[in-house]
């Protein structure tokens, strides 16, 4: 239930986060950390709110050290980053090796890397007013504000090809990208929630 297998993460979140950080604290189980600050992470007000709820006298008992709530904060402020750098960047990061002006050299020689067959993506400007779409109008920068890498598996996951017409390298291009960035996130939790 606690993993801290990054495949095992899903966008269903647990309940409990709290007492599983102080029971893993308390008693040695550092493996269920991970995943248990995750889900405060991406729960609004790092679940000071499901705290609040509790009758007074639990509160003290459910509350979790203030050296985690600040590392937490500082956490929360680092996943952010990352997830503002991905959507601004993203409709211009990738450049499409079989689009305008990739693919040839100085002198106008067609690259190797270029095919006879190959179908270049949209042009920038369709891509850019498409991101925009798939981004900010549909509500998607603000869902994933709080679970970066649930929104980053959502663009991993997304047929590029068949849904935005990308070509297959850009469409692997992408899925690499992020899920690396993905994994990178996710071992850096470590260092940043220092488990």
């Amino acid at each position: 239930m606690w993993s801290d297998d990054l495949s095992d993460l899903s966008p269903d979140r647990l309940s409990n986060a709290v007492e599983t950080i102080i029971l893993g604290r308390n008693y040695g189980i550092s493996s269920v950390l991970k995943r248990a600050f995750y889900e405060l992470l991406r729960t609004g007000g790092l679940g000071h709110q499901d705290i609040a709820n509790e009758k007074d006298d639990d509160v003290e008992n459910l509350s979790i050290t203030s050296a985690d709530t600040h590392r937490l904060i500082r956490t929360r402020e680092k996943l952010g980053e990352a997830w503002c750098d991905t959507l601004a960047s993203a409709f211009h990061a990738f450049h499409c090796p079989n689009g305008p002006n990739h693919g040839v050299t100085a002198d106008r020689d067609v690259d190797a890397t270029a095919t006879a067959n190959a179908v270049a993506c949209p042009s920038s400007a369709e891509k850019t007013i498409e991101w925009t779409k798939l981004v900010y109008a549909s509500g998607m920068s603000q869902e994933y504000m709080y679970d970066v890498l649930c929104g980053l598996k959502v663009l991993v996951d997304r047929d590029w090809s068949a849904e935005d017409g990308y070509c297959q390298e850009c469409m692997e291009m992408r899925r690499n990208a992020w899920q690396k960035q993905r994994e990178s996130l996710w071992k850096k939790l470590d260092l940043w929630l220092e488990l």
